[in-house]
């Protein structure tokens, strides 16, 4: 996009000085990222700074977890890069405090007229999983560990094509509690390392790489999640091998997980033992 002239920076730099929507944006780009219409987000303690403003508490929420929140985030800053005009577009920033550690939230290149291809970005850095609220999330439990991790997504605003963006999620020295296995026993996964890496298009999240690596079990696998489907469906496949007598699942075998992003099937499948050899028997008489 061809720069703009001085005045027209000058005068769009005033209104955006008193009038930029900063809550109105934020919400906006948290939908786009998290899945459109069926989130929520709002601000408690809102005020306004220069060229910037700040909230004591954001709440995103979603509607398949009724009373509760998604995730929450405290002390945080929405800013917007005047210097970003010069080039006919602008840059909001955003940072956060969330579990212990911090969220980084920018989009850059926002068209100031026209079509344009704004880039998202998200950086997570050293939250502490177990300060995240038990039952939230119905894949399992609780989970500890420390996560760090981005997502970069293109918005493609008004060009009418899919949106895609890479992700990368690494959680360190944690544990999975109590598993929603369709098994009677429970299932808790102690892990070094579990690391998420995918791409997305649209509003499918394609999951190259899922693996987890514990001192008694190693997990690999990877799958599909259509967060923008009627019933946002997931479908995982997975294989876990035992690497000592303590681990969690025996010998070897495949995990699947289907269905409903909020009411998964979690289901564990060994793999079939080798028949047991007969042993013939001599009777005397």
């Amino acid at each position: 996009m061809a720069c703009l002239g001085f005045g027209s920076i000058i005068l769009i730099l005033v209104l955006l000085f008193f009038f930029f929507p900063y809550q109105r944006a934020l919400k906006m780009s948290f939908q786009d990222f998290l899945g459109g219409n069926k989130m929520t987000v709002s601000f408690v303690g809102v005020r306004s700074g220069i060229a910037k403003a700040l909230a004591s508490h954001i709440i995103v929420g979603h509607e398949n977890i009724d009373g509760q929140p998604l995730f929450e985030l405290d002390k945080a800053t929405l800013a917007w890069n005047p210097f970003s005009l010069f080039k006919g577009t602008i840059t909001m920033i955003c940072g956060a405090k969330a579990y212990g550690g911090t969220l980084r939230f920018s989009i850059t290149d926002i068209p100031v007229v026209g079509i344009g291809n704004p880039r998202l970005s998200m950086i997570f850095g050293d939250i502490n999983l177990a300060k995240y609220p038990e039952g939230r999330l119905p894949w399992f439990k609780s989970v500890k560990g420390i996560l760090n991790g981005s997502v970069y997504k293109d918005l493609m605003l008004l060009t009418g094509e899919r949106r895609k963006g890479v992700f990368s999620v690494l959680v360190k020295n944690g544990v999975l509690y109590h598993v929603a296995v369709k098994t009677p026993q429970e299932l808790t996964i102690p892990f070094k390392n579990l690391t998420i890496e995918g791409r997305t298009q649209g509003d499918n999240i394609i999951i190259d790489k899922l693996s987890i690596n514990g001192q008694d079990i190693s997990i690999r696998g990877s799958g599909l999640i259509e967060s923008g489907a009627a019933m946002e469906a997931v479908n995982l496949k997975l294989s876990y091998e035992a690497i000592s007598k303590a681990a969690p699942l025996p010998g070897k075998g495949v995990i699947t997980v289907s269905g409903n992003i909020w009411q998964p099937d979690i289901v564990v499948a060994p793999e079939s033992l080798p028949p047991k050899v007969g042993v013939a028997t001599t009777i005397q008489r």
